[in-house]
Parts: C-alpha cells; structure tokens; sequence
C-alpha cells in the first residue's frame, strides 16, 4: 500500500499534486518547476531536482503493482529509500 495523499502539507514528498505539478510543468511546459502552488497560507513553488530521487522510485513501484508483483518482500514505502525490502 501507498502512504501517499492529495496534497499532505506536512510530509511533501508524499503529496500527489506535487508529482502532478511536476510531471505537467515538464511535459506541457518544458520547465523544471511547479507552479506557484498554495501550502498553508502561502505560495510555494517545488523543484524537480528535490523530488527526482521519489519520483524514481515510485514510477518504478507503480510499474511493479501495475503488474501485479508482489513477492513479500518489496517495501512500497517510496520515501524510505534505505530498504528497499522488508
């Protein structure tokens, strides 16, 4: 299972609409950079650089739960990038 919501103000690596912001500003937009996006009052913009490392990891977790591998073993905790199994 994936700890990861909408939008978490407190843990942002676990946050979809970063990822999303991200994915749509590469893609759509050529740049590097969310938009301006609004966490806990105020506007905050967010790197890729910063969150490179999790998107890797989840794409890679994702494809693997997409095709239905699960051995026991995977740790599908993305952010604790240390173990990488159980």
């Amino acid at each position: 299972k994936f700890d990861i919501k909408q939008q978490d103000n407190k843990r942002p690596p676990r946050s979809l609409d970063i990822y999303s912001g991200l994915r749509n500003a590469l893609f759509h937009n050529g740049e590097y950079q969310t938009a301006p996006m609004k966490r806990n009052g105020t506007e905050c913009t967010f790197l890729l650089k910063d969150y490179y490392s999790y998107f890797r990891r989840l794409n890679s977790l994702v494809i693997l739960k997409e095709a239905n591998f699960e051995d026991g073993k995977i740790n599908w905790d993305f952010v604790n990038y240390r173990h990488y199994f159980k």
